[in-house]
């Protein structure tokens, strides 16, 4: 099986050092966009020149090792029955009241989400990476910020659409530099996507919790 792997980068040397390392990568299409005004932007205009049915977006600061590639084939062959929407290697859902992480890669040296039972539906994705059919890559340009909650929101406007998420086994490494405090677009991001899908909270991210 061959993705269509897009990027929307900013760090031409982080690009190199992480994600054009990845091995196999060379194997699939791969469309990285600079200078976009923000992520969903150049994630549309990579949908609307890619050439396979899968796509994976992805940060810049992601390796894929041996495995991945195989990995993601094998699961989306699990879910062939399955109305999937959106996958990837990391993702939440709120059980019993409390945010469950699913999934299995590592997040700046450590392990998170392991779970032996992948793929495993969840509500929603890590944007370091988002697997989608070619009909359902939708990104919502609107949301008042250049990277933030487009997971959030197209994994929920999947499940508006009647399909489910599911996290599954497609190790990765993301090598992310930055720390974990989150700046004020984000939270403006949150409450934009709050507003929007009113109807479906609470929603449940890796990082905050939506009421």
């Amino acid at each position: 099986m061959r993705f269509s792997i897009i990027c929307a980068a900013n760090n031409q040397e982080v690009l190199n050092n992480n994600l054009l390392k990845s091995i196999g990568i060379s194997n699939h299409e791969l469309i990285v966009i600079f200078g976009a005004n923000n992520v969903p932007n150049a994630y549309n205009r990579a949908v609307s020149i890619a050439s396979e049915e899968i796509l994976i977006f992805i940060h810049q600061d992601v390796f894929l090792p041996e495995s991945f590639f195989s990995e993601v084939e094998s699961s989306i062959a699990l879910l062939k029955d399955e109305n999937w929407g959106i996958i990837g290697p990391i993702g939440a859902r709120i059980e019993n009241g409390t945010t469950l992480v699913v999934g299995d890669m590592v997040d700046r040296g450590n392990r998170i989400g392991k779970s032996d039972s992948l793929p495993e539906e969840i509500r929603t994705l890590d944007e370091m990476m988002l697997i989608a059919k070619k009909e359902d890559a939708i990104f919502d340009e609107s949301i008042p910020t250049t990277h933030h909650m487009h997971g959030m929101d197209i994994c929920t406007n999947s499940i508006s659409r009647g399909k489910r998420n599911f996290a599954i086994k497609a190790f990765c490494y993301h090598n992310s530099s930055s720390g974990y405090d989150l700046p004020p677009e984000f939270f403006e991001a949150c409450e934009y996507t709050k507003q929007k899908w009113k109807e479906y909270l609470p929603v449940a991210t890796t990082c905050v919790e939506l009421f």
